[in-house]
């Protein structure tokens, strides 16, 4: 099926270059009958889950080939010096919103453990049974754009909160929905091909993981195998509806891999020697080729901002089949470079010099003001907006002018960058721990030294420290934190989970159930094992309900 949906979405690229071939020069930019001053750019942000700055080939990556990512790049700029933050919600959030997660409130207040609890580590983001949610209150760049006329869409992974339905991308400013409401290993289906694994918590207990189409479960299990080129076809045909409808458009493409439970369409087993993490990345640039492909024979892609990112670092808590960071240290959940340096490419021809970069200090939340600017909305002054407008970085090859960055974890402030220097007041010593605040904080320079192995004297660097410890403060003066989200996590039986029908427990397989390849099935048992080994290094049970959260 998987090979099917592929050759189905490449045989429709064939189409559309038949179709719009006969477009005369004046429609060849875009929407043809506005004046090209006046015509308003699309947008399409690419999202990685637990993608790794070394996990490209145009960031070095040996042993996976990401051609239409690197070609991105190529004919654009990239980011050197972009952040993230260490978790999938948050990062969500701030893109979303413009705001830190520490102002959205999409964090745990929580800074212990719960020794001899049954959930000993903070949920540190959504879960099924969460109850919180991006808050009502704050605005999503998808609500600005619409107001200016722009039609929008999310395809893949959401993990912004549920509630009943009512906190869904159609509730949150998006006319259109096709995915996941949270990863993809939160609930473990019967018969999709691998074991039902501890990758985020005491997924056994939880529901099968669901697929929404709007507001409407249509399947619950999903099936993976075929999952990304189905979500490929779905982002096509949502910017052919927009042509069609001569609307600019805003879409989000959330793949919900090369995070955990690792999962490709059969043409991609073992076409990386990466084993199952690089087949994932691979097929994530098969992806990028086709939307890529589709924009350009619609005559849209001159008229396109294309972003590419990842919303956190790898999970190298599971070894290799959780991604490099590449030169740097750390991974996902943890504030050291690793954990929240991540690839960030911007593309737009004729707008964007081709082949460059920026090193300056840039962010997931100038996203939104970037966005917003370049559509022509308005950036909301009613509230602290976190993000800046890179157009001078993108347009005129100027830094971004942020001096200096603050790193959280959750609600603790575990790090400060200022220039080249970062000082670190926290630390966190693995995605399934707390930060750790330590007797004297240490020093870094980053330029030089991006994998944090040699602390500077911070007495010989007191001017640097000074500098550091006083935007700290100032920067803990002016934040007032939004109400947490994740500790509302209810473990009471019966509590609410998305759910196609109650009457079947919550099973409402696809009509066709399709079965894995022995290639697929290889892939899975690699993953099992993978997994397996990296709980049992950390004391972890692999199967069952277990102690600690993951993501």
């Amino acid at each position: 099926m998987g090979r099917n949906l592929w050759l189905v979405l490449l045989g429709l690229a064939v189409l559309l270059s038949s179709v719009y071939s006969h477009d005369d020069d004046d429609h060849h930019h875009g929407w043809g009958d506005d004046d090209d001053d006046h015509r308003k750019p699309n947008f399409v942000i690419f999202l990685a889950d637990d993608l790794g700055y070394g996990d490209l080939s145009t960031n070095g990556a040996p042993d996976i080939s990401t051609p239409n990512i690197d070609k991105l790049a190529s004919n654009g700029k990239k980011l050197t010096s972009f952040y993230s933050t260490p978790m999938c919600t948050p990062t969500r959030s701030a893109i979303l919103t413009g705001r830190d997660p520490i102002r959205n409130g999409m964090y745990n207040a929580q800074t212990t453990l719960n020794i001899g609890s049954q959930f000993q580590t903070p949920p540190p983001v959504l879960y099924p049974r969460s109850y919180g949610m991006l808050p009502e209150s704050e605005i999503l760049i998808s609500q600005l754009l619409k107001e200016v006329g722009y039609t929008t869409g999310l395809f893949g992974k959401w993990h912004l909160g549920t509630i009943n339905d009512t906190a869904l991308p159609l509730q949150r400013g998006y006319d259109r929905y096709w995915g996941m409401p949270y990863s993809s290993d939160m609930g473990c289906p019967p018969g999709i091909g691998y074991p039902c694994l501890n990758t985020a918590g005491p997924a056994s207990t939880w529901v099968p993981v669901p697929l929404y189409d709007n507001n409407d479960i249509i399947e619950q299990p999903t099936t993976f195998e075929n999952f990304t080129p189905r979500l490929t076809s779905q982002v096509i045909d949502f910017i052919i509806g927009a042509k069609h409808q001569r609307k600019p458009f805003f879409v989000n493409v959330n793949w919900v891999t090369p995070h955990l439970p690792l999962f490709t369409a059969p043409e991609y087993v073992g076409s990386s020697t990466r084993g199952a993490y690089g087949d994932t990345v691979q097929e994530i640039d098969g992806s990028v080729g086709l939307i890529l492909d589709t924009l350009k024979k619609l005559h849209l892609d001159d008229d396109t901002l294309v972003i590419f990112l990842s919303d956190n670092g790898p999970s190298i808590f599971f070894q290799a089949g959780g991604g490099s960071a590449g030169p740097f240290f750390g991974g996902k959940g943890q504030s050291y470079e690793g954990g929240v340096r991540v690839p960030s490419i911007w593309s737009w021809p004729g707008r964007i010099e081709p082949n460059t970069q920026d090193h300056s200090i840039t962010s997931v939340t100038d996203i939104f003001t970037t966005v917003a600017t370049v559509a022509g909305a308005t950036v909301p002054t009613d509230r602290v907006i976190d993000g800046r407008d890179l157009s001078p970085v993108l347009f005129e090859n100027q830094p971004s002018g942020r001096e200096c960055i603050a790193y959280y974890v959750q609600s603790q402030l575990t790090a400060v960058r200022c220039g080249a220097y970062k000082l670190h007041y926290m630390i966190m010593p693995s995605m399934v721990a707390v930060p750790v605040p330590l007797a004297s904080p240490i020093l870094f320079n980053i330029n030089s030294d991006p994998g944090e192995k040699w602390q500077l004297n911070t007495t010989l660097f007191a001017n640097v420290v000074t500098k550091i410890n006083t935007f700290k403060d100032q920067w803990l003066a002016s934040v007032v934190p939004g109400p947490a989200q994740f500790g509302t996590y209810n473990t009471t039986v019966g509590a609410y989970q998305p759910c196609c029908n109650i009457a079947t427990n919550c099973y409402c397989p696809p009509a066709s159930t399709v079965q894995p390849t022995f290639q697929q099935v290889q892939q899975t048992q690699q993953f099992a094992e993978m997994v397996t080994s990296a709980f049992q290094e950390a004391g972890i049970p692999a199967f069952g309900p277990t102690t600690y959260f993951f993501d």
